[in-house]
């Protein structure tokens, strides 16, 4: 900070001083947000191939950061702006103390964003397809998103709306960084195909004794980068409430789904009941942001547990599912964040939202999210749907490990029919799969049989670990 001369004005030094510091936690915020995202992935992906993990996540977190800082600033925080739609003018380097903290608030969006759809597509997309998704997400995609709800000249924020001046705001980046981001990833989910095996087929020995340490490490360090970025965001309201705010939805998270989960089954404590109960307190985070510095404690209560118990409804049908989505992208992130952005004109009874105090007036403004949010979801569907398709036709959606993958689970799906429980017994022409032996432990294995009749094709496995000798799991469809 150095010492303030006679010259210098106490108060201007401490807001100098406070603004350096707001800078340096919101990029640390977003540094130990990522490596909470890599840690879920080692810990949850079922893959052996953990260096491509880490190396596409080093590789997305450069992409990311040089797309939005020599592109992506522009369009999204732009001096000047083109109908509201996409900003243009000078770059960082030439603007205002002002812009460069913009620029900061963009990268570490852009570093949350990027984290979010790589976890929902790790170690499937070819490195090329990795690249151009990171830029076109981190260049183009949330950029024109931020300038339509964070730029004062956004086309969202002045047009007027059934005689009201429509009022958005998005200060936990539920839509812009949260919906973008898990919506972009499951388009390209969606284009991979099924999973080979839908994860209730799973053997709870098939799981390493380490993945469950190590997602539960990763979701604390996602919990407290969410935050330290929703603290020092503020716009209204004092730091402290807002902290306040976070530590009960945690708590609310937590709870609400070690209860439910207890009630629902009365079965010991596994993986998945561990990873749901953080999954769902990261859920009641992300359901709180865009309301967190409006809402009372006790409102704040009430959203996060609607929040945790919608994320655990939806992360049972993904958990029977056949998407891949083994860290519940979509439950955790999609559908809290787009429920998130549009609760606040509903239940905040702050006269600081928009000034909305009647319920004509909070209809209005109801109405103005849900469409914004519709645009979002077309625009960001749109780009990626146009991404992947390319891709997919020249060949270079998949990485080589998942190209057999996919066709396994194809294979599987076309070979398997349902059948009566005798049959699945008893039937001689069954498919399944038989797992072989480990080095790491002579119960587990390490290689996948196809069996169809006296025929056999065996394969390397997919699974970190995998499921004792004497377990032979049917292969599923969707």
């Amino acid at each position: 900070m150095g010492f303030i001369t006679g010259k210098q004005n106490l108060s201007t030094a401490v807001d100098e001083t406070f603004g350096k510091t707001q800078n340096v936690f919101q990029v640390f915020s977003a540094l130990i947000l990522r490596g909470g995202f890599i840690l879920i992935q080692l810990g949850s992906i079922p893959t052996e191939d953990i260096s491509t993990i880490l190396m596409q996540n080093v590789v997305d977190v450069a992409v990311s950061l040089l797309s939005f800082i020599s592109i992506g600033f522009i369009f999204a925080f732009g001096d000047k702006s083109k109908t509201g739609v996409v900003g243009y003018g000078s770059w960082i380097s030439l603007r205002t103390k002002q812009a460069q903290r913009a620029a900061i608030l963009g990268c570490t969006a852009s570093l949350i964003g990027s984290s979010v759809k790589t976890t929902l597509l790790s170690a499937r997309l070819h490195f090329v397809a990795y690249l151009l998704s990171s830029f076109l997400y981190s260049g183009f995609c949330q950029p024109f998103i931020m300038h339509w709800l964070w730029h004062e000249k956004g086309w969202m924020r002045k047009i007027p709306f059934l005689n009201h001046s429509g009022y958005l705001r998005d200060h936990g980046g539920n839509l812009t960084v949260h919906t973008s981001s898990s919506l972009s990833g499951l388009v390209g989910s969606i284009f991979l195909g099924r999973r080979l095996l839908r994860l209730k087929e799973l053997d709870p020995s098939s799981i390493g004794t380490e993945s469950s340490g190590i997602s539960l490490l990763g979701y604390f360090l996602i919990a407290s980068g969410l935050i330290t970025f929703n603290v020092f965001n503020a716009v209204n309201g004092e730091s402290v409430a807002i902290l306040i705010n976070d530590l009960i939805a945690v708590g609310t998270g937590l709870l609400a789904v070690a209860f439910v989960e207890y009630v629902k089954s009365r079965a010991g404590f596994n993986h998945w009941v561990i990873l749901r109960c953080s999954q769902g307190a990261v859920a009641s985070l992300v359901i709180i942001g865009n309301g967190i510095d409006v809402y009372s404690p006790l409102v704040t209560f009430f959203v996060a547990f609607l929040g945790a118990i919608t994320y655990y409804f939806c992360a049972l049908f993904v958990y029977k599912s056949s998407l891949e989505d083994y860290c519940n992208i979509v439950s955790t992130h999609l559908l809290t964040g787009i429920l998130g952005f549009l609760l606040p004109p509903l239940v905040s009874k702050n006269s600081r939202w928009g000034n909305a105090t009647s319920v004509e007036q909070r209809c209005i403004h109801f109405i103005w999210h849900a469409l914004f949010v519709m645009v979002v979801m077309v625009f960001t569907v749109s780009l990626f749907t146009t991404l992947f398709l390319t891709l997919n036709s020249i060949g270079l959606l998949r990485n080589k490990l998942e190209t057999i993958s996919h066709e396994r689970s194809e294979y599987a799906a076309d070979r398997t029919r349902v059948k009566c429980c005798l049959r699945r017994l008893f039937a001689k022409n069954d498919f399944y799969i038989a797992p072989g032996h480990s080095r790491r432990n002579l119960s587990l294995s390490k290689n996948i049989c196809l069996h169809e009749g006296d025929s056999v094709v065996q394969g390397k496995s997919f699974f970190r670990d995998t499921a004792p000798e004497s377990l032979n799991v049917m292969a599923t469809g969707s």
